[in-house]
């Protein structure tokens, strides 16, 4: 959660809005690689990033 705070700040620093978060939990226990969950969240979310980037053309 740490990360997070900092990330928040950081986005409130460049008057800018924090959309996403998006968590890698347990890693030591099971890696990104492993992690068929994580990453179809991982994608969808970037599929979703990238068609908001796109509507602000």
């Amino acid at each position: 959660m740490g990360g997070q705070i900092v990330m928040d700040f950081f986005f409130k620093s460049i008057n800018n809005k924090l959309i996403y978060n998006l968590h890698l939990n347990n890693t030591d226990k099971e890696g990104y690689e492993d992690n068929i969950e994580f990453k179809n969240i991982l994608n969808e979310n970037l599929d979703n990033y990238i068609k908001d980037i796109k509507k602000l053309d």
